[in-house]
């Protein structure tokens, strides 16, 4: 077995970067939208699905000013403005955390 050091001086820095932007893109897009990935999840997501709404909606509205509403729609699909906005919230947070605490 190959000792811990060696095997992550293999990684470049592109691949550790991309590594951490996927996790980090998913692991968010795991927890707002749960569709039962982990079992009773929902009933967490249920304490923070509101606020989390609203932030999108007024990122949409007053930050982005786009015109078309923002919604939350229960259909099983994100392709809607909200779901756009959702995921490009997810892109923002992952390049804050890379250009913030990766030393940039």
């Amino acid at each position: 077995m190959e000792h811990p050091d060696k095997a992550a001086k293999e990684w470049s820095p592109v691949k550790k970067l991309l590594f951490c932007f996927f996790f980090i893109f998913f692991m968010l897009y795991i927890i707002l939208n749960p569709n039962d990935i982990i079992p009773y999840f929902y009933y967490v997501h249920k304490l923070y699905a509101g606020p989390c709404n609203a932030f999108i909606g007024w990122l949409a509205k007053d930050v982005l000013h786009i015109v078309n509403p923002a919604i939350r729609f229960y259909n099983g699909t994100i392709d809607t403005v909200f779901g756009y906005i959702t995921v490009l919230f997810y892109i923002f947070c992952r390049i804050l955390r890379l250009l913030y605490l990766d030393g940039g």
